[in-house]
């Protein structure tokens, strides 16, 4: 300890002896904005070396993938886990907004679009014998025959939509470039 120091500090678990008083020690705890801790296990031998494990929160690891790996597809990924636009929106810096609202208008819009018009094709070929309204279904392309099938057996459509909006390819937001290999495996900053 440093009694000078009133700069923040670490915080100090003491006489925790198994991995499961840690868990419960560290679920108990208000994290805030923490990252994680570092745990130091002392050896029982005072001659061996004592051991340093990193712990991140997974709180902190949720908003590190936002703001590092932000994609499409993650986004797509927050509003299917039922996750609101609001909580996405308040994790990523104020520069990743526009990308972040564009993108769930899109993937809205896009879904939106295609359970409407599923239930409207649907609503068409309802009251035909099943044959002739499975034939009309696969002959058109507007409506993924999977979605219209889906809204004449009372299924969930807007979940098959979901599914069906996935990006295909991960767009990143607009200023993103490729981390450097070369600096991950060192940890040095790119020449």
């Amino acid at each position: 300890d440093f009694p000078a120091w009133d700069g923040r500090h670490a915080s100090r678990f003491d006489a925790v002896g198994a991995f499961a008083e840690l868990a419960e020690e560290l679920s108990d705890r208000d994290v805030g904005n923490a990252e994680g801790v570092v745990v130091r296990f002392v050896p029982l031998a005072a001659d061996e070396p004592s051991v340093r494990v990193k712990l991140k929160y997974p709180e902190y690891l949720r908003l590190h993938r936002l703001v590092t790996g932000l994609t499409t597809t993650l986004i797509w990924e927050h509003l299917g886990a039922g996750r609101s636009v609001e909580e996405l929106v308040e994790a990523v810096p104020d520069e990743f907004y526009a990308f972040v609202t564009a993108t769930v208008t899109d993937l809205m819009a896009t879904h939106d679009t295609l359970v409407s018009a599923a239930a409207d094709l649907a609503a068409e070929v309802a009251d035909l014998p099943r044959r002739e309204a499975a034939a009309i279904v696969t002959a058109q392309r507007a409506v993924p025959p999977s979605l219209v099938f889906a809204a004449l057996d009372g299924k969930d459509v807007a979940a098959k939509a979901w599914k069906l909006v996935r990006p295909e390819i991960p767009e990143h937001y607009p200023g993103w470039t490729r981390p450097d290999p070369a600096a991950r495996r060192t940890g040095l900053p790119p020449a």
